[in-house]
């Protein structure tokens, strides 16, 4: 629909809900589905105890007097939060019957189904939706409960929200005082939060009749040199409650903060109970507060985005009674979804009360577990955990990759909480993780343990994915995010992929957009690997089965943490579900023997326009794709990228010309392609060094750097000069790999190790080889052998050698190059003429405002002036 202007809440009730609902079919009067009423500012009276509240619902619409949908319309300048979906999901769900859609909206829609609290990515049409208002999805007693946890979330939200907010102030308080780093920050309101917390639980618990956390108290005792909050905190740690929340050094340490930011938080907090306030409330207060202040200033590298988050929960679906580890937990994102996920399941399920009180009891203490090796990390997931309904028993501080340090810290656990899960391989139902990337292990000890510690040292992420699926159970399911170059890279990666593909049966790859880490200061390429552990025993089990991949652009929130409409992993979600039962029918590729591949004969095309890339090459893979690849027997690499149908398509179209298809390296001199070397030192004169900026596509640049032209440096770098006619190719950098020129010129010159040279053997045109390697066929290959996450991404030797290349006769060679550069010098001509046309209009109008000038002041309206 056309762009509206939208200013207010109303706004977007009359210009975008109802306009977007009547083209769905939802028009007031009787319809061939039943009469339809949508009736605004509908009222829901919210009652729990003596705790009684009237909301309204911007728009409920009615089939046959059984609500369908809730619209709750907001402000076009707010964000929507969870707490917003909370809200309207509740709205639905205490409606007389409850309505199976719950919408927001603010311009952009967020739609989820009210009995899951899933997203999904559309409302559905009358026609759709009015047959299945007929079947009661749920039993009464699921309803009374649903209903129940309605009420008592809406009657959290608005305190959640104020407890947020306290908290927020508590922590700038503590900045502007101090001065502090918002870490350092943190740590010492973490400490004044669980000091409260003790206070309130020894009031509660009997031992003390009244309470200490006050300001007036607080200043009191300090006349009489007693500062009352820091006893607190050295009860707290000691406490067998709380002490090993804080258990490590440096933690217990007195709460460093001057009297008077401690009486600035203490008169902050004393109003609010964090022990009697509802769990829903605290747990989301938490949650707003740690995603605010997690979001950078050294704090962001702990925070996988809540959207990332929730998909991964939802891929791997957990259930009731499952145990769920994440060996590199942070602040517990993971931990906390799993909680809350299988928490509503229990609350809705048709069981009797004390099964459900079981469960409950079960989750809370023993079926969630983490693991960070980082203190304050493990600290804040403890918090976390405790503040929504505890569970903090199983969260460890310890190196996961430590598997005596782990056992130690278990049985030390244990001493104090008996029922605290331990950390056994071959226990867990669901493995969560976002893994830190980039360092290495070398205590010989850890290496040893693993099958892939091999060498002096090895990645932490390859240990830890070896890691993650010992500690899986057969039939087991892991959904990790990882590095690309795990999926990707030519050798260093080669030996976990294998690992992997012997114990795992991959079901899903879905690469994530390149910023998606960017607030946690990651600029990591990433995938999120879908994973189901083989059974030995099960001979079906053990054969890899079908692979859904899909690349999403967006992930329902920018680079700077913002929430954003646009999430690609809802559709990816969603049409995953589609695949899992059996229903795909989208695009689908199946193994072919020994010719790779073939596309299945219902597949629809892949249909695209080829635009020559300018700048940013590997954005032609990049689209919002989803695909299935069936029976793939997986020789080594299983990228979104490497299996593109686009890239199997050209490849296919590239093979009909029969004997003329090439590799690369056999028309090319012995050793040859070969990347350039870094010369040496830079200096002022001497040989020139090209580099990947040099090479533009469009001729080379040589306003370059240079180094002394000396015998040693000739020596070190023979393979790296430059010959006229060498074709370049530019091999590193997210963006920039893919381009090609022809070196023109006799003058010798050297390339860095950024830059490949393509030297032909006699008869073979350069221009005709790089024309082929600018096109779709080139390219595409090139963006398909990429490999690299963190750091520079690149195009390896080997890989540019294998580059598949047609060699017609030396007629059809000239034919092309000759038509190619006639459409360039075109191309130029109307590059030109476009800028001309550009000036043209820019001259009009100004010429225009001149003459508005001048018939102004003949009117005398520029008077004065």
């Amino acid at each position: 629909m056309p762009q509206v202007k939208l200013y207010s809440a109303a706004d977007v009730t009359s210009k975008v809900v109802l306009p977007i609902l009547n083209e769905l079919g939802y028009v007031e009067g009787e319809s061939p589905f039943g009469s339809i009423v949508l009736r605004f500012e509908n009222t829901i009276t919210v009652q729990s105890g003596t705790n009684r509240n009237t909301i309204f619902a911007d728009v409920v619409v009615y089939i046959d007097d059984v609500p369908a949908i809730v619209v709750d319309s907001k402000n076009p300048r707010e964000h929507l939060t969870e707490a917003d979906k909370e809200q309207v999901v509740s709205y639905a769900r205490l409606l007389d019957r409850i309505a199976p859609y719950a919408a927001l909206c603010n311009g952009p829609w967020q739609i989820f189904d009210s009995i899951s609290k899933g997203q999904v990515n559309a409302l559905p049409r009358l026609d759709e939706l009015a047959p299945l208002l007929q079947d009661q999805r749920i039993s009464q007693a699921q309803q009374t409960a649903l209903k129940a946890q309605a009420r008592r979330t809406l009657l959290a939200i608005d305190s959640a929200r104020d407890l947020s907010r306290i908290m927020r102030q508590c922590h700038d308080a503590i900045r502007n005082l101090r001065g502090y780093a918002p870490t350092k920050a943190f740590d010492e309101l973490s400490k004044v939060l669980f000091a409260k917390m003790y206070e309130e639980r020894e009031i509660i618990d009997g031992n003390r009749m009244s309470n200490r956390f006050t300001v007036q108290n607080v200043r009191a005792m300090r006349q009489d040199g007693v500062e009352i909050v820091q006893q607190l905190w050295k009860q707290t740690i000691s406490s067998e409650r709380y002490r090993d929340v804080f258990g490590e050094e440096p933690a217990q340490k007195e709460i460093e903060l001057p009297p008077e930011a401690i009486d600035t938080v203490v008169e902050l907090l004393e109003g609010a109970s964090l022990i009697r306030t509802d769990i829903d409330v605290k747990g989301v207060a938490f949650e707003e507060f740690l995603s605010t202040t997690y979001r950078g200033g050294g704090l962001g590298q702990y925070f996988t985005p809540r959207p990332v988050v929730n998909f991964m929960v939802d891929l791997v679906n957990p259930a009731i009674g499952e145990k769920v580890i994440d060996p590199s937990c942070g602040t517990g994102g993971f931990l906390i979804r799993s909680y809350d996920v299988v928490r509503d399941r229990i609350e809705v399920a048709d069981l009797g009360e004390m099964q459900k009180a079981a469960y409950l009891e079960e989750l809370s203490s023993s079926s969630l577990v983490g693991i960070d090796w980082e203190q304050r990390a493990a600290r804040t997931c403890k918090m976390n955990m405790i503040l929504h309904g505890d569970g903090h028993a199983g969260v460890y501080q310890a190196n996961a990759l430590d598997l005596d340090e782990v056992a130690e810290v278990v049985r030390e656990r244990q001493r104090y909480f008996a029922d605290a899960p331990g950390v056994e391989e071959g226990e867990f139902d669901v493995i969560l993780s976002n893994p830190p990337f980039g360092a290495s292990d070398k205590v010989e000890r850890i290496l040893a343990a693993y099958e892939l510690g091999k060498g002096a040292s090895q990645k932490r992420e390859t240990l830890l994915l070896e890691r993650q699926v010992r500690l899986l159970r057969p039939g087991g399911r892991i959904a990790v995010v990882i590095p690309e170059g795990v999926l990707s890279n030519r050798k260093k990666d080669r030996r976990l992929r294998k690992y992997l593909r012997q114990h795992l049966n991959i079901r899903a790859i879905i690469r994530l957009p390149q910023d998606a880490f960017k607030m946690s200061d990651g600029a990591a390429c990433t995938s999120v690997l879908y994973a189901v552990k083989k059974d030995p025993d099960d001979p079906e089990g053990r054969v890899q089965g079908d692979v859904f991949f899909a690349r999403a652009e967006y992930i329902g929130m920018s680079p700077s943490g913002k929430s954003i409409p646009e999430n690609d992993l809802l559709d990816i979600l969603e049409e995953f579900r589609s695949f899992e039962r059996g229903e795909w029918d989208g695009i689908e590729m199946e193994g072919a023997g020994s010719d790779g591949w073939r596309f299945a004969d219902d597949s629809p095309q892949v249909v695209a326009v080829w635009n020559e890339p300018v700048v940013n090459r590997t954005s032609e893979l990049y689209d919002r794709l989803s695909y299935v690849v069936r029976r793939p027997a997986i020789g080594d690499r299983f990228s979104y990228t490497y299996f593109h149908p686009r890239v199997l398509r050209n490849l296919f179209e590239l093979r009909s010309n029969g004997d003329n298809v090439k590799q690369l390296r056999e028309v090319c001199v012995d050793g040859y392609p070969i990347r350039g070397q870094r010369p040496g030192p830079e200096s002022g004169a001497g040989l020139p060094v090209l580099k990947v900026r040099n090479i533009t596509g469009r001729g080379i640049d040589f306003d370059t750097d240079y180094v002394a032209d000396t015998e040693a440096v000739r020596k070190k770098c023979s393979q790296s000069m430059v010959r006229r006619s060498d074709v370049l190719v530019t091999c590193t950098g997210e963006g920039t790999i893919g381009r090609v020129d022809v070196y023109p010129i006799e003058e010798e010159a050297l390339v860095d190790g950024h830059v490949a040279i393509v030297r032909l053997l006699p008869g073979v045109s350069a221009e005709f080889v790089a024309e082929y390697l600018r096109s779709e066929y080139g390219q595409l290959q090139m963006m398909r052998s990429v490999s690299g996450s963190t750091g520079q991404t690149e195009l390896s030797k080997e890989y540019l050698q294998e580059l598949e290349i047609p060699i017609p006769s030396d007629e059809v060679q000239t034919r092309v190059v000759a038509r190619m550069v006639r459409a360039r010098e075109e191309a130029e001509e109307l590059s030109e003429a476009a800028e001309e046309l550009k000036r043209q209009g820019a001259r009009e109008i100004a010429v225009a405002q001149r003459k508005m000038t001048e018939v102004l002041a003949e009117e005398g309206a520029l008077s004065g002036m």
